[in-house]
């Protein structure tokens, strides 16, 4: 469902980078706050590397009437500051490097402690049909938009990541509004290596993609189709590429071209 009357002014995007704003997914967050500030919006990134954030240990203290929704860390660590962002902004981009084929630690760890902020002794059927406990509706009732980045070339490797936000699209009542997926970051120079992008021309017109689908973000309240295509294209600019890559023969001439250009 799109944002049909208006875009959306207050944007907040969470960097699960441990490389913080020396990163490519802050440098891809960053192309998406120009396409923002251009149209009077705003857009804030928190490196969730530069934050303390405590590891949820289960230990349901945040269900007792006497710490109701209050997590045993709430004054020793940066999740609370989180949160009451996250209740301001109008729409959330969660944005993650794969490791090992899923989201980073750092994400998964924050991602966690979202425990503190439900009530798990309210049952109810979700918007979604789910069963499911309390959410914190100001927190992940809103539209959101995952950023995933990752060095291979093979598109199965994000869809763990991608499968983890659609069921928690429906378990937590969230809209998914754009999945933008960033693949081959380290043969495209990671937005630091400027003779890599003479290599792959491509990758500016994917960089100025991002900052497309900020604006559209700021004006829109979504982004179209189109754009999402742009920032997700491959960065070989070989027609048919993504059939190609499937044979043998043109593997090897690939992982030739890739070892010369890493």
């Amino acid at each position: 469902m799109k944002n049909m009357e208006k875009g959306f002014k207050k944007i907040l995007a969470l960097n699960g980078s441990f490389s913080g704003n020396k990163g490519y997914t802050f440098f891809l967050l960053n192309k998406i706050r120009e396409g923002v500030i251009s149209n009077d919006s705003e857009l804030e990134i928190i490196n969730l590397s530069e934050k303390k954030i405590k590891r949820c240990i289960g230990c349901n203290t945040c269900q007792t009437d006497a710490h109701y929704l209050r997590c045993i860390y709430a004054e020793k660590d940066d999740c609370r500051e989180i949160f009451s962002k996250m209740a301001e902004a109008e729409v959330i981009i969660y944005a993650t490097p794969i490791y090992i084929f899923t989201m980073s630690s750092l994400m998964k760890c924050f991602l966690e402690r979202l425990y503190s902020t439900a009530d798990c002794s309210q049952i109810r059927v979700n918007d979604s049909g789910l069963f499911f406990h309390h959410v914190s509706d100001s927190i992940t009732k809103k539209p959101i938009i995952p950023l995933i980045v990752y060095d291979n070339i093979e598109k199965i490797t994000a869809e763990n990541i991608i499968n983890y936000f659609k069921i928690f699209e429906r378990f937590f009542d969230s809209r998914i509004i754009a999945k933008l997926v960033r693949n081959s970051s380290k043969i495209g120079g990671k937005g630091i290596n400027h003779e890599q992008e003479l290599k792959f021309p491509r990758i500016i017109k994917i960089h100025e993609s991002f900052k497309l689908a900020g604006k559209e973000i700021a004006v829109k309240g979504y982004i179209t189709k189109k754009i999402q295509k742009a920032c997700n294209q491959e960065i070989i600019a070989v027609p048919g590429f993504k059939y190609l890559k499937k044979l043998k023969f043109f593997k090897k001439i690939v992982i030739k071209k890739m070892n010369e250009y890493i």
